[in-house]
């Protein structure tokens, strides 16, 4: 099945009421967020933060939230308003360039096919959406008095 992002202001439990923010983001936003696990500085992610001037690394810090290591549990903490400006900006960039990517260059599994993969995600709607899903839930976890968050998958 594959692993989807979800965020979260603290370990999810089912009385969490983090959930009540909760909103499914697709699978693609998993896959462009995750490319800087696996690529690093030639990733996806930060060569599309690098175009617009921002540092998009902490999109990709993904937790694996069912772990019981609690060190690397604590290890992907993430300042609220500092990922929901980059993620305002990041979408705000995106819509006022909305050709951006045709440019980029950057390291994917299998250069033709995933390249176009990612290509159709940043030049459609779809990156918009799930960006503006993300701010959704990062705006509905700070009206609950959040500060800090983590991107979590499982």
């Amino acid at each position: 099945m594959g692993f989807n992002v979800s965020i979260h202001r603290r370990i999810p439990s089912p009385l969490d009421e983090s959930w009540e923010c909760d909103q499914f983001i697709d699978r693609r936003y998993y896959s462009f967020t995750t490319s800087y696990q696996l690529f690093g500085e030639e990733s996806v992610l930060v060569k599309v933060g690098e175009y617009f001037g921002l540092d998009t690394r902490p999109l990709g810090l993904h937790i694996h939230y069912e772990s019981e290591d609690e060190d690397y549990l604590n290890s992907g903490w993430l300042d609220l308003t500092s990922i929901l400006t980059t993620v305002e900006t990041l979408k705000s960039s995106i819509e006022q360039n909305p050709d951006f990517a045709e440019n980029l260059i950057f390291t994917c599994k299998d250069n033709i096919n995933q390249r176009q993969y990612f290509l159709e995600y940043l030049q459609g709607e779809k990156v918009l959406e799930d960006l503006a899903i993300v701010i959704d839930i990062l705006k509905c976890l700070k009206a609950k008095r959040a500060k800090k968050i983590f991107f979590g998958v499982g």
